[in-house]
């Protein structure tokens, strides 16, 4: 062999060897630009799900508020009725029941409360008397 031929050996061993590894490098490459094309996707999806729960939110609170605010309706009327049923036992009873004729309403925070005026156990004087105490207590 002559010393062409070794140096072409030489210099074409050497091509391949690049070539080889230009193509691990090329398949590196591209192996990266997939993984990196799938977390991008991913993201994406993750993003999207996230603004829809965004969009919806606010109509979610919504609904929940108006869900609340129809039972403190429900809640205040109900104590309403009572308090008018108060005022209606109050007026129809016989001046000899004290108790009812001594009962006060006491605001607590949005809520009337409605307590005798001196707490003493079991002095309900009539079947009435002692319901409607029974309806306040349950209410709170």
């Amino acid at each position: 062999m002559s010393t062409t031929e070794k140096c072409n050996d030489s210099l074409q061993k050497e091509v391949e060897e690049e070539r080889n590894a230009s193509g691990v490098a090329t398949n590196e490459a591209m192996s990266m630009i997939t993984r990196l094309q799938e977390e991008k996707a991913t993201l994406q999806m993750e993003a999207l799900q996230y603004f829809r729960m965004m969009e919806k939110q606010p109509e979610y609170d919504t609904d929940e508020l108006e869900k609340v605010n129809g039972l403190l309706i429900e809640k205040e009327k109900e104590i309403q009725d009572l308090e008018v049923e108060l005022e209606f036992y109050r007026s129809n009873m016989a001046d000899d029941e004290p108790m009812v004729h001594n009962m006060r309403v006491y605001p607590m925070k949005a809520l009337k409360i409605v307590l005798p005026a001196r707490i003493t156990p079991l002095r309900c004087h009539g079947k009435l008397e002692f319901a409607l105490l029974l309806k306040l207590l349950l209410l709170l």
